[in-house]
């Protein structure tokens, strides 16, 4: 929708105020055969969609660029309503199945948890432990990249906050922190995704 940027404010100040404002900066100085005026109607359809905004039930979200806006609901009665206007120019509906917190759903896990690190830099001796750890530990899979990292960057010890091991027994992020002081950015308990 053209100019929709301006609803950014929530004010109806503000959108007459920023139209008036480009209206005055667009000067066609003989060097475009386009029109640089915005088309008919805009002024209005914006203030429109504005009370349609503040009218939406709690729980909604506009973010906006300078043609686009994009709004997040969890109501399918404000989503028929907007894509209803007839002068919104495109249209993409998308509908999100959120996990519950403290859950990453996996078509086949195979294990019950994956556990991240926090960005940190690891000592020669304490990475060369972790290594040799995790190698003797059948039942734990180390991410691909924390695998890389183990592996084949030896001079390296920066470990990135998205390395992972996944598991499935919780005593193995104690096992992890006696065999070195590794710290660990959060758990999450893999779930199955349909």
């Amino acid at each position: 929708m053209p100019d929709v940027y301006t609803l950014r404010y929530r004010s109806h100040i503000k959108i007459d105020e920023l139209l008036s404002w480009n209206q005055n900066r667009k000067v066609n100085w003989g060097g475009s055969w386009q029109d640089p005026f915005a088309p008919d109607g805009v002024s209005e359809h914006l203030h429109e969609l504005l009370y349609l905004i503040d009218d939406m039930p709690e729980g909604r979200k506009l973010t906006v660029t300078r043609n686009h806006g994009y709004l997040y609901t969890n109501s399918l009665d404000v989503i028929e309503t907007v894509s209803n206007l007839e002068y919104t120019l495109s249209q993409e509906i998308r509908q999100v199945d959120l996990a519950p917190a403290g859950t990453m759903k996996l078509k086949n896990p195979k294990y019950a948890y994956r556990t991240y690190f926090k960005n940190q830099r690891l000592r020669h001796e304490d990475k060369e432990r972790l290594a040799e750890f995790l190698k003797t530990q059948p039942e734990v899979r180390t991410g691909p990249g924390f695998n890389d990292f183990l592996e084949n960057w030896n001079n390296y010890h920066y470990v990135q906050q998205n390395h992972f091991v996944d598991h499935n027994d919780l005593g193995v992020i104690t096992m992890l922190q006696l065999v070195c002081p590794i710290k660990i950015k959060k758990t999450l308990e893999l779930i199955s995704d349909k």
